[in-house]
């Protein structure tokens, strides 16, 4: 497992953050209990899922250290709907994976990036059964993506299998899967962000949990 500057360090590096700011926002999400504590003794480490889930929400919306708790809170209430008759469950026939399918039908969108983090690390798409890191022309191209937006929070997950044709490139035929987060009725406003990541993400965090 993974100690927490380690975790801020390597998420820094990946969005191309100040590591300092990243560390701080895991030491605020640790005072908050919304990260572990960390371990006592040489090489030990204490970061779960769970945990990684949070800091990489937080540093994905904010560089704001004291409000890296409430974005964790909003993302952490940003529940499934039914927004244009999407399935509040996930079934992913095409890319199975158990932990992910298991998510109830009032999951949140921390609680998906947790699920995906668990497969990676060590579920159905640990090492050397992730579909995401195979070159298979017969099974297609997987890919991952997430979506977290403001001010006004919502957010949405998309995993979709690209499929070759006979040449052997990628055709406009896909499997997919789409999910949406937050209130679809909440006012919207003129200013929106988003903040976007996919499986290489959370294939490298989830390698470093796993280490």
């Amino acid at each position: 497992m993974a100690k927490p500057g380690e975790l801020a360090e390597l998420i820094a590096r990946l969005f191309r953050l100040e590591e300092a700011t990243v560390r701080q926002q895991a030491r605020e999400l640790r005072d908050h209990g919304l990260m572990s504590k960390e371990k006592a003794g040489r090489g030990a480490g204490s970061m779960t899922a769970r945990d990684a889930a949070h800091l990489l929400v937080a540093a994905a919306v904010t560089t704001s250290v004291k409000k890296s708790v409430e974005c964790v809170h909003h993302y952490q209430s940003c529940r499934v709907t039914d927004w244009r008759g999407h399935r509040k469950t996930w079934t992913l026939a095409f890319l199975p994976c158990i932990e992910i399918n298991i998510l109830p039908d009032d999951h949140s969108i921390v609680d998906v990036i947790e699920a995906a983090l668990v497969s990676f690390s060590k579920g159905d798409w640990a090492d050397e059964r992730n579909p995401f890191e195979m070159e298979r022309r017969d099974t297609g191209k997987p890919e991952m993506r997430f979506y977290l937006s403001g001010p006004v929070v919502s957010a949405s997950s998309n995993i979709t299998l690209f499929k070759y044709d006979r040449a052997g490139h990628l055709s406009h035929d896909a499997e997919q899967e789409h999910h949406y987060y937050g209130d679809p009725e909440e006012k919207k406003i003129d200013y929106i962000f988003h903040a976007v990541f996919t499986h290489v993400t959370l294939i490298e965090i989830a390698n470093l949990l796993r280490a």
